[in-house]
C-alpha cells in the first residue's frame, strides 16, 4: 500500500482594495515617524471633475477628522471654484481660505521669463522680453502659457527672438480663448453675456450708463449685473462708475464671436 503526493495553495479569498482612502492612511502614518504629512494639489478645478472630486473630499475630510497630517490645495477660474463650492456633497470647501491670485507685477513676469530661459541655457533681448512681458497683461495663466509657446517655435536656437516674441504671443492668445475664455463664460447667462458684449463695444474701460443705455435697462437692473460678473471675476471696477475686463483679450474674444456669430 502505497500514499500518493498531495500538493494545495492557499488562496485568499477576501482581498482588501488599496483604496485612496487605505493609501493615504498608510502613507500618513509613515510619514507621522517623520514628523511631515502630505500635501494634496489640484490644478483647474472644474465642475466636470465632480464625481472625483467627491471621492477625493471625502478621503480628505475623513483624514481631517482623524487628525491626520494632510492638507489640500486646489486652484482654478473663480467661476469653476464657486461651482465646486456650491456642490451640496462638497461643502467643506466653504470653509477653506480662498485666495485670489491677482496681477503679477511686471519686475516679476519679467523674472518668470527671462530666469527660466537662461537657466535651460538659452539667451533672450530686451526688445522681445518686453513684447512677452506686455502681452501677459499681468495675467499669471498667460505667462506661462506665452513662455510654452514661445519657447516651442525654434527651441534649438540660443536666442529667442522678437519674432519668436511676437508668434509666441500670438499662439498663446488664440489658445487663451479656448482654455480661460470659454469655460469662465459656460456658466454666465445670457444676460451676462450682453452685459459684457455691451463692454466690448469700448476699447477701454466701460460707463455704467454707456452700458445700461445699450441694454435699455434702469439702474438697478445693470447694477445686479454689475455685481454677479465682478464676482465671477470677468470684469472689475476701475473708477466710480465704470467697469473692465479682468480677463485679458476677453474684449477681443467677444468681438470675434459676436461678428461670426458664434
Amino acid at each position: 500500500m502505497s500514499a500518493g503526493r498531495l500538493d494545495w495553495d492557499t488562496v485568499e479569498t477576501h482581498v482588501m482594495q488599496a483604496g485612496l482612502r487605505n493609501q493615504l492612511e498608510l502613507l500618513t502614518d509613515l510619514l507621522a515617524d517623520h514628523s511631515t504629512g502630505i500635501l494634496i494639489t489640484l490644478d483647474e478645478i472644474h465642475q466636470n471633475q465632480l464625481a472625483e472630486l467627491r471621492e477625493l473630499a471625502s478621503t480628505v475630510q475623513h483624514a481631517f477628522r482623524e487628525g491626520r497630517d494632510l492638507a489640500f490645495v486646489g486652484a482654478g477660474l473663480a467661476a469653476s471654484v464657486s461651482d465646486v463650492v456650491n456642490d451640496d456633497v462638497l461643502t467643506f470647501l466653504r470653509r477653506a481660505d480662498r485666495h485670489t491670485l491677482g496681477s503679477v507685477p511686471r519686475r516679476d513676469v519679467e523674472r518668470g521669463f527671462g530666469e527660466p530661459i537662461r537657466a535651460a541655457g538659452r539667451t533672450i533681448g530686451d526688445e522681445a522680453l518686453g513684447v512677452m512681458v506686455d502681452a501677459t497683461g499681468g495675467y499669471p495663466f498667460l505667462l506661462q502659457l506665452i513662455g510654452a509657446q514661445t519657447w516651442r517655435l525654434h527651441p534649438d536656437e540660443a536666442e529667442i527672438s522678437v519674432d519668436d516674441a511676437v508668434e509666441g504671443t500670438t499662439r498663446a492668445r488664440r489658445r487663451m480663448g479656448r482654455l480661460i475664455h470659454e469655460p469662465a463664460l459656460s456658466s454666465a447667462s445670457d444676460i451676462d453675456k450682453s452685459f459684457l458684449l455691451a463692454m466690448a463695444q469700448d476699447d477701454g474701460p466701460s460707463a455704467m450708463a454707456d452700458i445700461r443705455a445699450r441694454l435699455d435697462v434702469d439702474v438697478n437692473y445693470a447694477s445686479q449685473y454689475r455685481l454677479r460678473l465682478i464676482a465671477a471675476e470677468l470684469i472689475h471696477s476701475t473708477r466710480r462708475g465704470y467697469v473692465d475686463f479682468s480677463l485679458p483679450y476677453l474684449r477681443e474674444y467677444l468681438r470675434d464671436h459676436a461678428a461670426s456669430g458664434a
